[in-house]
């Protein structure tokens, strides 16, 4: 029994802190949103962060949840929050010194250009694997340059030292911006990087004991097209056995992947599209979903349904608020998930809020998704999340759901108020949840309150005839509300 238990691992915690949502009125790095997914109780908080982010954002943590190091893209931070000894500089270039004027106060753009991993030579060493952006001569900006710097934690008294800077791995090919992941090989020590192009190639590299290196040049057909489009994301789904990335005109791209060996197989394309284009995409736990954000939607893709024109079904549709006002828009656009079994959206813009996917592993509807879930304390400029790989792989259990609130406070669910007629030009019925009282709320767009009243009766009529044209919101907060639930509803005065 006691030999039993001494071969026992708990959870591997390496990326259970995330670091997100720099705050637009505090000086650079001073306040960030901390994920804390170490305490069951008190899953997001004001975090010090000494670096802010424009989106690109790496972190990685100890086996046991502890902070390492962090970085934007530009520098590399400690766990004490200072920037590492050789720590600037990161991606130095012609592109830092004249599009961010050699500013590293929000770090470099883009989603998934950067990502931090263990070497499997050196317990106390780590890659840092970058793409550097830079100039064509038709003054476009593409990223044609993989390179790493490695952070070795023997060094400056264990809080860690760069001690080698932006060396280069593979160089003249135009990858894809973003999209740049990596997952554990079937040994559990070595890595694979993958990183699709423009030349509609997935390019394939090894980390073991020896460095990294090129091992696979992939073909993807029908070509992909990454000059027309914008920038996609990709991942790996929790059990490492498919991949998938996007692009926002095609859909997306998925794969069968061979940990052991690496190679890609059996490619599908899931089409998706808006008038936005498709943004961004992740796994369920169970990987039987995929979850697309279209920047006004929200799908959910059934990669058990066998025909995949019927994959896809719409989970819903951005309800037209703003957060806290014009232009701040809480719109869908990066997903992840985290270590608490949700599905984290942060919003394509300057907002106050944030989405999740409550049971991302549930068909349809039922997976419980709360549109302006997560309130922020402030303002944040551009939402993003760590570009960690994936932990867990061979865990049986790729998450914790144990992990119950957020902001240490209850998360309301949303569900529809019915009212008509919609639009509205004079009088509008509202239908109350029978038998409960509480307070009746519409405002504008901009958050103007027109109209609050506390309410008792199963039918409300509201006189709209005064107010101006326009789309509004209706919300009803229940008195006596145990189930913690908001009805609302948008309305359109004409």
């Amino acid at each position: 029994m006691l030999l039993g238990i001494s071969h026992m691992q708990a959870q591997d915690k390496r990326d259970y802190l995330w670091f997100s949502a720099s705050n637009t009125d505090s000086s650079p790095g001073n306040e960030t949103i901390l994920f804390d997914f170490n305490d069951p109780l008190v899953t997001v908080e004001k975090g010090t962060s000494v670096l802010q982010y424009d989106r690109n954002n790496a972190m990685i943590c100890d086996r046991e949840g502890n902070l390492l190091f962090y970085s934007n893209g530009c520098a590399v931070a400690d766990r004490l929050h200072r920037i590492m000894p050789e720590g600037d500089s990161i991606n130095a270039g012609e592109f830092f010194d004249i599009a961010w004027e050699g500013d590293c106060d929000n770090g470099f753009p883009g989603r998934q250009d950067i990502i931090a991993l263990p070497d499997p030579a050196d317990s106390q060493g780590y890659y840092l694997i970058t793409k550097l952006p830079e100039f064509t001569p038709e003054g476009e900006v593409k990223q044609r340059t993989i390179q790493y710097s490695y952070i070795d934690l023997s060094m400056n008294d264990g809080y860690g030292d760069v001690s080698v800077k932006n060396e280069i791995i593979l160089d003249s090919i135009t990858f894809s911006v973003s999209c740049l992941n990596a997952i554990e090989h079937t040994n559990k020590e070595d890595y694979w990087i993958l990183q699709p192009a423009e030349d509609s190639k997935v390019y394939t590299f090894l980390m073991d004991t020896s460095g990294i290196s090129l091992r696979y040049i992939q073909e993807v057909s029908p070509a992909v097209d990454f000059v027309n489009a914008s920038d996609g994301t990709s991942t790996f789904s929790t059990d490492g056995k498919l991949y998938a990335f996007n692009t926002n005109l095609q859909g997306i791209f998925l794969f069968d992947f061979d940990r052991e060996t690496g190679l890609l197989s059996n490619q599908r394309i899931y089409p998706l599209s808006s008038e936005f284009g498709l943004i961004a995409i992740e796994f369920s736990p169970s990987s039987q979903f995929i979850y697309a954000s279209l920047t006004d939607s929200l799908y959910q893709v059934d990669l058990w349904e066998e025909d995949i024109e019927d994959a896809a079904v719409l989970i819903d549709t951005w309800d037209g608020s703003f957060s806290p006002f014009p232009p701040f828009s809480a719109t869908f656009s990066i997903l992840k998930l985290a270590p608490d079994c949700r599905i984290y959206i942060a919003p394509g813009s300057s907002s106050k809020v944030y989405h999740f996917i409550n049971k991302p592993d549930e068909k349809g509807l039922a997976c419980d998704f709360r549109q302006r879930g997560l309130e922020l304390p402030w303002i944040s400029p551009l939402g993003n999340f760590p570009n960690y790989p994936r932990f867990r792989v061979d865990e049986e259990e790729k998450c914790d759901p144990s992990i119950t609130s957020m902001f240490g406070q209850p998360v309301y669910y949303e569900r529809v108020l019915d009212v008509y007629p919609n639009p509205v030009s004079d009088q509008l019925s509202i239908n109350l949840p029978e038998a409960q009282s509480g307070l009746l709320m519409l405002f504008d767009v901009t958050g103007k309150i027109f109209y609050e009243q506390k309410v008792f009766e199963d039918l409300k009529q509201l006189d709209t005839s005064t107010f101006p044209s326009g789309m509004y919101f209706l919300e009803f907060i229940p008195e006596k509300n145990r189930d913690l639930v908001i009805y609302t509803a948008k309305v359109v005065v004409e």
